[in-house]
């Protein structure tokens, strides 16, 4: 199966795994990625994905590697 990398975003009162090229279409897609209290990590494998214009086809979510820009909260880990 595809991988399709992954970056963790916080919203209000939920995580959510954020695709910003999908390996499908090209496009950003946006996964679900649990409560703020849980583990998002743990949200993370196959997914279907959300493109409109091809076949839906599942890939694999995988975090990206951290960048030196990231904002990952603290404690939750």
């Amino acid at each position: 199966m595809t991988e399709a990398l992954a970056r963790l975003e916080r919203g209000r009162g939920a995580w959510s795994w954020v695709i910003d090229i999908c390996p499908y279409c090209g496009k950003k897609h946006t996964h679900g990625g649990g409560p703020i209290e849980g583990d998002p990590r743990e949200l993370l494998g196959a997914r279907a994905a959300h493109c409109k214009s091809v076949q839906p086809e599942i890939y694999i979510l995988v975090e990206e590697p951290a960048s030196p820009r990231a904002s990952t909260p603290q404690g939750w880990l």
